[in-house]
């Protein structure tokens, strides 16, 4: 075996186990912990996306961009107060109409979806010492920084749309986002 070959996986090696000890030091230890942390996790994610389309919003209202309607969550109706709507199910919420087809120029397009992400990353830093909250701002990054499209949703992630607007992304087969009979919003899904 090669010397760098040696190295790197003991390098490996090294990451690996202080990525464990890590998890294992911030992790409960009790089941009182885990059952706090299965109650606590549906409201963090809630929190999670509500902080999210709020950055949306904020450069929206930076750039003035009309928004009609705000939802966190999906599934069943929790509650409703004018425009804003707030589901059950903990996965994704969007604000809209999408920015995409409007007539504003493409970096203040580019912001507004990049807002949802960055007030993310600031949430995150604010409540470094609660690894729960740090490891859903993780994946909230993650999962909103990715390139998909959601064909039966008809709209697409953050990352997507800001590839799509900057040249780097193509509009799948049948996604038309601008026209009225096509039922695709291109609201910003996070």
């Amino acid at each position: 075996m090669a010397e760098e070959t040696r190295h790197m996986l003991s390098g490996m090696k090294g990451l690996l186990v202080g990525l464990f000890c890590l998890a294992w030091n911030l992790l409960p230890h009790t089941w009182q912990g885990w059952i706090a942390v299965a109650v606590s996790l549906p409201f963090i994610l809630h929190v999670q996306i509500l902080i999210h389309e709020l950055g949306h919003y904020v450069f929206r209202k930076i750039f003035v961009v009309p928004t009609k309607r705000m939802v966190i969550g999906t599934g069943p109706l929790m509650f409703r107060i004018k425009s804003f709507e707030v589901r059950w199910i903990p996965t994704s919420g969007s604000v809209g109409p999408g920015v995409y087809c409007m007539d504003i120029p493409v970096r203040h397009k580019l912001w507004v979806y990049r807002g949802g992400i960055l007030a993310n990353g600031v949430s995150m830093l604010l409540w470094l010492k609660n690894p729960v909250w740090v490891l859903c701002g993780l994946m909230m990054i993650w999962a909103n920084t990715r390139v998909v499209v959601f064909r039966e949703k008809r709209t697409m992630t953050d990352g997507a749309w800001i590839a799509l607007l900057r040249g780097g992304f193509r509009l799948p087969e049948g996604f038309e986002p601008c026209t009225e009979d096509s039922g695709f919003e291109g609201t910003q899904e996070g």
